[in-house]
């Protein structure tokens, strides 16, 4: 969390809105670029990913798992906020290029025009924008979320991806384990169940 800081403290304000949120959600780059503000639900906290930008041309995901609502945390809604001053207006799409104010073309000009510049300023080792997903995936283990939902919010057809690539994330003891079924067994009613 302290590299990820440090890179956005290096960033435009419009690049900064683009990362942070890349961070708090875990979206591909080419489902960030291809967002509009129509797929933002904001009564609900939720944003509906329903395309991609893949090499110049807006796609559907790639599978029926891609098409998804992910949960907005305090963060990307605080990205989202302040990025509506740039393109609410336009009613189109979300993230713009900070240098031509027009709408992101691809992974490309992210990585060579904002993101390496970024990381250089910051001082941090050279990783992939894409990395911003892995961060958002063990970030979310880390704290103890549900690696099911945490699958799901990544548009994963299954949790397997989250066990192989992310299995060091998920924390080895809960201490709530079993609480729930030991009060469930202690209750009056189901002791008679147990001592017959």
């Amino acid at each position: 969390q302290n590299e990820i800081a440090r890179i956005l403290k290096e960033l435009p304000l419009q690049g900064r809105n683009l990362i942070q949120f890349a961070v708090c959600t875990g979206l591909r780059t080419s489902e960030l670029i291809a967002l509009e503000w129509g797929d933002i639900d904001w009564e609900a906290g939720l944003v509906r990913v329903r395309r991609a930008l893949v090499k110049g041309s807006i796609k559907r995901p790639k599978t029926k798992a891609g098409e998804r609502s992910v949960m907005l945390f305090e963060p990307a809604l605080d990205a989202l906020k302040s990025q509506r001053q740039f393109t609410f207006l336009a009613d189109g799409r979300i993230f713009h290029n900070p240098r031509t104010n027009e709408p992101w073309e691809g992974d490309g000009p992210i990585r060579k025009t904002l993101w390496q510049p970024a990381l250089k300023r910051a001082g941090v080792v050279y990783r992939i924008p894409y990395q911003t997903r892995h961060t958002y995936a063990s970030t979310l283990l880390s704290k103890g979320e549900n690696p099911m939902w945490v699958a799901q919010q990544m548009g994963h057809t299954d949790w397997g991806m989250i066990r192989k690539r992310y299995g060091r994330w998920i924390p080895d003891v809960d201490t709530s384990v079993g609480s729930k079924i030991k009060q469930f067994w202690s209750q009056d009613s189901h002791k008679e169940v147990v001592n017959d």
